[in-house]
């Protein structure tokens, strides 16, 4: 399957919209790569007892045995094969952008099911997953959604400083041509975060900066106040 064939399953997102719909606790925090959504979650979840539901955890861990090439044909291509993180820097950004479009709408299929079944009216935040904002909002009600930004400027420093994210940094310069790879992965990221933050105003999202003078205790609250969570 070329890369430009990807497309989101619009009956996939209807199926996890009427799934979701039940699940009236449900509370979700996007935003690009280093802006504090799981710190945001974490702290959160700490004041408030609402479980977190890890995106990242499922999307590269639990979803791995769940992924169907004719439910979810953009994630098993990418995430099936043994070369993905070669591939998927290899495409060029429209083609990058497009799978990861229709990945968010096999994603919410996942977590629609999981969360019908485990929380039915019970209190949930979900940390992160999306890089599409406009896909979410097509199966949950923006006012739920939270978005995190940060500055192009202080995602690189963290990128290239902050020990837990090491490890990608070390996966990516390990490919062949890896410091091209890495400048690649970099003006990814900040296309990603920029897409995040624009579709999320666009579709009514709550958007909060993280800057460099708050404190997390200040950001969390601001979302925290935002989600209608209480502590």
């Amino acid at each position: 399957m070329r890369p430009s064939t990807f497309e989101v399953d619009r009956a996939l997102l209807r199926e996890a919209a009427e799934r979701l719909a039940p699940v009236r606790g449900l509370r979700w925090v996007i935003g690009g790569a280093c802006s504090g959504k799981s710190t945001v979650c974490r702290t959160i979840s700490r004041w408030t007892g609402v479980p977190v539901y890890d995106m990242d955890e499922h999307v590269y861990g639990r979803y791995m045995s769940r992924y169907s090439a004719s439910r979810h044909p953009a994630s098993t291509a990418w995430f099936k094969r043994g070369d993905g993180l070669a591939w998927v820097l290899s495409l060029p950004w429209a083609a990058f952008d497009d799978l990861n479009r229709a990945t968010n709408a096999e994603f919410l299929d996942l977590v629609a099911q999981d969360l019908g079944e485990r929380f039915g009216d019970r209190p949930v935040l979900v940390d992160g997953g999306i890089t599409h904002p406009s896909v979410l909002a097509a199966a949950v009600e923006p006012a739920r959604i939270a978005c995190l930004t940060v500055t192009d400027a202080e995602s690189r420093r963290i990128w290239a400083e902050d020990d837990d994210r090491a490890g990608m940094r070390q996966a990516v310069e390990g490919l062949p041509d890896g410091a091209e790879r890495w400048a690649t992965f970099l003006t990814f990221n900040e296309r990603m975060s920029a897409t995040i933050d624009r579709e999320a105003r666009e579709q009514g999202i709550a958007v909060f900066a993280r800057n460099s003078g708050d404190s997390v205790e200040e950001l969390s609250r601001k979302v925290m106040q935002e989600l209608g969570l209480e502590p």
